[in-house]
């Protein structure tokens, strides 16, 4: 995480947010999901920290706020699956992917067009650019429009394929826009 500050992204935001950052393999061969690549995985994982963090927060419920699911590189299976099967799809509002479309596209696609108000951002570089060219020609066949540059207002139903040359490692912090997550956030209404 602190590679690709994202605390100080989030702190950046001056919003009261939740950061919930389950850790996967690092680098692994594979991007296998854990825990969350099984039926209602995402929802088990959130009751659990919502159970922790309650007390704490006066009686705070994962109702009480939106839900973004994000991914950098091979989380993308992490993402599609929390989309997929992970018991909360209709309470997520939005979906950041920082050069992650590397597959999953069939469960982004089916999330997207199954939640018509939800967000979905995708920042792509060379290596996902022609995976986000067949989610974006998929999305079109749908009718959906599709933004080619971050907007300036984050609004239901936003759906923004941007494509980056920026170095891989380097797009969670340098998008464009640099420190692409906290202008999400901000943006965001």
């Amino acid at each position: 995480m602190k590679k690709h500050l994202l605390l100080e992204q989030i702190n950046n935001t001056a919003k009261n947010i939740i950061l919930i950052a389950p850790q996967l393999a690092d680098n692994a061969v594979d991007s296998h999901s854990g825990k969350l690549s099984r039926p209602n995985g995402l929802k088990k994982m959130i009751d659990e920290a919502v159970a922790i963090l309650s007390p704490r927060l006066g009686g705070y419920s994962a109702a009480d706020t939106p839900i973004l699911v994000s991914a950098f590189s091979g989380g993308y299976r992490a993402a599609a699956d929390c989309l997929a099967h992970g018991g909360m799809a209709r309470q997520i509002d939005g979906v950041v992917l920082f050069d992650a479309l590397y597959g999953g596209r069939k469960k982004f696609l089916t999330w997207i067009s199954d939640n018509r108000d939800a967000v979905f951002i995708a920042f792509n570089g060379d290596s996902t650019s022609a995976n986000a060219a067949v989610l974006e020609s998929n999305l079109a066949e749908t009718g959906r429009p599709v933004d080619t540059a971050l907007p300036r207002i984050i609004k239901n139903g936003v759906i923004a394929m941007i494509d980056v040359s920026t170095p891989h490692w380097d797009v969670p912090t340098d998008g464009p826009p640099r420190h692409p997550l906290t202008e999400i956030l901000k943006r965001w209404h």
